[in-house]
Protein backbone atom coordinates (compact mmCIF):
# COMPACT_ATOMS: atom_id res chain seq x y z
CA UNK A 1 0.00 0.00 0.00
CA UNK A 2 2.86 2.31 0.63
CA UNK A 3 4.36 1.58 -2.37
CA UNK A 4 1.15 2.77 -4.21
CA UNK A 5 1.05 5.86 -2.25
CA UNK A 6 4.40 6.72 -3.24
CA UNK A 7 4.69 6.00 -7.02
CA UNK A 8 1.04 8.00 -6.91
CA UNK A 9 2.63 11.10 -5.29
CA UNK A 10 5.97 10.73 -7.59
CA UNK A 11 4.16 10.72 -10.46
CA UNK A 12 1.81 13.47 -9.57
CA UNK A 13 5.26 15.15 -8.64
CA UNK A 14 6.03 15.01 -12.16
CA UNK A 15 3.18 15.90 -13.32
CA UNK A 16 3.24 19.18 -11.54
CA UNK A 17 6.90 19.61 -12.70
CA UNK A 18 5.97 19.39 -16.62
CA UNK A 19 2.76 21.15 -17.40
CA UNK A 20 3.46 24.24 -19.16
CA UNK A 21 1.77 25.92 -16.43
CA UNK A 22 1.26 25.85 -13.23
CA UNK A 23 -0.89 27.82 -10.75
CA UNK A 24 -0.35 27.12 -7.14
CA UNK A 25 -3.21 28.45 -4.92
CA UNK A 26 -3.06 28.98 -1.15
CA UNK A 27 -0.06 28.59 -1.28
CA UNK A 28 1.55 27.29 2.92
CA UNK A 29 -1.78 25.86 3.74
CA UNK A 30 0.32 22.09 4.09
CA UNK A 31 0.52 21.29 7.80
CA UNK A 32 3.70 18.98 6.39
CA UNK A 33 6.04 22.11 6.13
CA UNK A 34 9.21 19.16 5.73
CA UNK A 35 7.14 17.73 2.95
CA UNK A 36 6.27 20.89 1.65
CA UNK A 37 9.29 22.48 1.86
CA UNK A 38 11.16 19.98 -0.36
CA UNK A 39 8.66 19.14 -2.75
CA UNK A 40 7.65 22.62 -3.75
CA UNK A 41 11.58 23.73 -3.78
CA UNK A 42 11.72 20.30 -6.28
CA UNK A 43 8.88 21.29 -8.61
CA UNK A 44 10.08 24.87 -8.69
CA UNK A 45 13.86 23.88 -9.26
CA UNK A 46 12.72 21.78 -12.08
CA UNK A 47 9.91 24.39 -14.01
CA UNK A 48 12.84 27.10 -13.52
CA UNK A 49 15.40 24.73 -15.18
CA UNK A 50 12.70 23.66 -17.89
CA UNK A 51 12.05 27.63 -18.55
CA UNK A 52 8.58 26.38 -17.41
CA UNK A 53 5.98 29.49 -15.89
CA UNK A 54 4.65 29.11 -12.40
CA UNK A 55 1.66 31.43 -10.28
CA UNK A 56 2.00 31.57 -7.25
CA UNK A 57 -1.92 33.10 -5.28
CA UNK A 58 -1.53 33.32 -1.69
CA UNK A 59 -3.26 35.56 0.94
CA UNK A 60 0.14 35.45 2.48
CA UNK A 61 2.72 38.75 2.81
CA UNK A 62 5.83 37.91 0.65
CA UNK A 63 7.88 37.46 3.89
CA UNK A 64 5.30 34.88 5.16
CA UNK A 65 6.25 33.18 1.65
CA UNK A 66 9.87 33.28 1.95
CA UNK A 67 9.45 32.28 5.48
CA UNK A 68 8.11 28.74 4.65
CA UNK A 69 11.35 28.29 2.79
CA UNK A 70 14.62 27.44 3.89
CA UNK A 71 17.83 29.83 2.05
CA UNK A 72 17.74 27.68 -0.81
CA UNK A 73 13.92 27.73 -1.80
CA UNK A 74 14.26 31.51 -1.00
CA UNK A 75 16.83 31.74 -3.77
CA UNK A 76 15.05 30.02 -6.59
CA UNK A 77 11.66 32.17 -5.15
CA UNK A 78 13.47 34.76 -5.82
CA UNK A 79 15.38 34.08 -8.67
CA UNK A 80 12.16 32.68 -10.53
CA UNK A 81 9.68 34.79 -9.69
CA UNK A 82 7.88 38.30 -10.32
CA UNK A 83 5.80 39.34 -7.12
CA UNK A 84 2.17 40.79 -8.12
CA UNK A 85 1.23 42.51 -4.67
CA UNK A 86 -2.42 43.24 -4.47
CA UNK A 87 -4.45 44.82 -1.61
CA UNK A 88 -7.92 44.77 -2.09
CA UNK A 89 -10.16 45.76 0.29
CA UNK A 90 -11.12 43.28 2.56
CA UNK A 91 -7.74 41.27 2.19
CA UNK A 92 -9.18 39.02 -0.78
Amino acid sequence: MLSCELNARFAFTEFLETVDLLVIDELGRSTEKEYFEKTLYDILDTRFNQFKQTVIISNQSVEEIYGKFDEAGQRRLSESTKILNFNWEGGK
